[in-house]
Formats: structure tokens, sequence, C-alpha cells
């Protein structure tokens, strides 16, 4: 009897060390799991403004579908802000400007610093609604009060509004959008270009 309470023991004991084993590996496989996430968004971040980067761009472009938009953004005269303020005044003026352009996305939607100071916005939304939250960004923009950062400081954008069509290629969508960017340049710019 004697034995077989050892050899019952020794099962429980065996038992006890694998569970634990178990546990240990699924610990494992929980902290891989989150530093592979971390490592993912780091690499798809903006690290000056937290928003998406040219990665994640590249990403979305391809993924937008008909019923949404593609909102490119320029900030007006971004090169003499950072000649004539420092350029620490211009990374607070792209920090701010992402701050709004991350209020104005809905869960489904994505903020992205594009480069430099180019920003686009993946709207989950026609092109009525699209100018509509493209309008109320630059309106905030340009209603802001910048003296608070630096005296005489203005920021204004000229945007371009591309909704995609049925079947239609992400690049084909960003040369459109593009194109509309441009034209609120050419046309004297802090306004919004849409088709």
């Amino acid at each position: 009897m004697l034995d077989s309470l050892r050899t019952h023991v020794g099962a429980l004991w065996q038992l006890r060390l694998d569970r634990r084993t178990m546990l240990r590996q699924a610990y494992r496989r929980v902290e891989l799991e989150a530093a592979r996430a971390s490592a993912d968004l780091a690499a798809t971040s903006d690290a000056l403004t937290g928003l998406g980067n040219r990665r994640m761009f590249d990403r979305r472009i391809n993924a937008v579908t008909a019923g949404g938009s593609l909102l490119l953004i320029d900030v007006d005269h971004f090169k003499e802000i950072n000649d004539r303020y420092s350029h620490g005044v211009g990374d607070r003026v792209l920090g701010e400007i992402a701050a709004v352009l991350r209020s104005h996305c809905r869960h489904d939607e994505v903020a992205i610093r594009f480069g430099g100071d180019e920003f686009a916005l993946f709207l989950a939304t026609g092109e009525k609604e699209a100018r509509q939250v493209a309008e109320r960004i630059r309106r905030v923009i340009q209603a802001r009060d910048w003296n608070t950062i630096m005296p005489g400081l203005t920021v204004t954008l000229s945007m371009g509004l591309a909704a995609c069509r049925p079947g239609e290629p992400g690049r084909n969508l960003y040369d459109r959008a593009d194109a509309h960017l441009y034209v609120a340049k050419r046309s004297g710019r802090n306004q919004l270009a849409a088709a």
C-alpha cells in the first residue's frame, strides 16, 4: 500500500510540475505577443506625433474600399515656420495638428503623418461627410490661437480630398487626392479641393 501511495504522490507531483511548466509557457506566449504588438505599433507610428507613419499609410492605402475617402493635408508655408520661429516651434505645430486630426477620427479611421508637414486621413465616409470633416479641421486649425506657442505665428492647411470609387486601386485614389491638394495650393492655400 505504501508503494501505491508513493506512486500516486509521485504522479501528482509530476502533474503539478507539468502544470507549472504549461503556465510558464502560456505566460511567455502572452509576453511575446505583447512585445510583438508593441514592436508593430512602434514600427507603424510616427515618433513625433504618435500618429501612423508612412508604413501604416502603405498598409491602409491598399485597404481603402468604396465608401471611404482619403484626405491629404499639407501645412501651408511650413518651411517658413521652421526658418522664422525654429524647428522646435515647427515640431509643436505638427503635434497640435496631430491632436486635432486624432480628435476628428472615429474608431475605424486613421490619421497619418505621411512625412514632413504632410498628413493623411483615412475616413470611413463618402465625399459629402468627408468634406464636412475636412472643413471642420481646417477651421479649427485656422481659428486656434497660435500666439500661445509663438507671438505672430499663424497656421493654415491646404487639403485634397478624394472618395474611393468602386474597384479603384489605392494608388489611383492617392493620385486623385494629391492632384486636389495641389489645386488647393495653387488656388491660394488654406482651403480644401475635391472633385
